[in-house]
């Protein structure tokens, strides 16, 4: 078993001026716990407790600690706590947490009432633990979603007010080897009035989306009539101004 740490340290009365502690230690990897007893600077293991589960709740290891019984008793606590399960340490029967006796402890298992079926039996499926998750976890979720699609919206009604059309005359193309091309500086014009807007910055054209032929020789540019200026977009001319389906819109950002 690989060590994780102390998981809890407890007090037992003092012998002779002498410290003793019961410690229990958590595991990495694997799915024992490790109880060792502390005497002065004298450590002894005593022995591995298995970490308690739906199915098998509680488990207990008992030995004698200088003429004292102890019992130390892990028990399956589900969402309760953060690794799933608590451990209490008894001396003589009665707990050294909260003065509980150790037959209680043994006869209530503090398994959480999501976790059980309606026979009282522990139990957990993969559906009610998505479930759980799902009701924990909804505030994050929604969050989450909201931002991934805000977005989206925004695009959508932008891309809307660009509803009209005009001829695009495009003054710098780059033709590649391929067919395709990268179109620089455009203009275009609305009520007498010209506007230019660039499709790919830079001096040589090299990087940004290229076009094909097709698409070169039915250049249109999708505008906003209120500001024609400032809301424009160079598109094809298979592409549908107004639209504001983020798919099959103007294709401007």
């Amino acid at each position: 078993m690989a060590n994780g740490g102390v998981l809890g340290m407890w007090e037992l009365p003092k012998v002779a001026k002498t410290s003793r502690y019961v410690v229990v230690k958590a595991p990495v990897i694997g799915s024992t716990l490790r109880v060792s007893r502390l005497e002065g600077k004298r450590t002894d293991r005593v022995g591995d407790l298995a970490v308690p589960t739906v199915q098998h709740p509680h488990h207990e290891l008992a030995f004698s600690f200088d003429a004292t019984q102890v019992v130390v008793l892990a028990t399956y606590a589900g969402k309760l706590r953060r690794r799933g399960f608590e451990v209490d340490v008894f001396r003589d029967g009665l707990s050294l947490r909260d003065g509980g006796s150790l037959e209680a402890a043994r006869q209530a298992p503090k398994v959480p009432r999501w976790a059980e079926d309606p026979d009282g039996r522990p139990t957990l499926t993969l559906r009610r633990r998505a479930w759980t998750f799902l009701a924990s976890e909804r505030p994050y979720i929604l969050m989450g979603l909201l931002l991934c699609l805000v977005p989206f919206w925004a695009i959508s009604g932008d891309r809307a007010q660009r509803s009209a059309s005009a001829p695009a005359v495009l003054e710098q193309v780059r033709h590649l080897s391929n067919g395709r091309a990268f179109v620089g500086d455009f203009s275009f014009s609305v009520d007498g009035v010209t506007y230019r807007g660039q499709d790919v910055r830079g001096p040589n054209l090299g990087k940004g989306r290229t076009w094909d032929a097709t698409e070169i020789a039915t250049m249109h540019v999708c505008y906003d009539p209120a500001r024609p200026g400032t809301e424009f977009a160079l598109t094809p001319g298979h592409y549908r101004c107004g639209d504001p389906d983020f798919w099959t819109t103007d294709g401007g950002w």
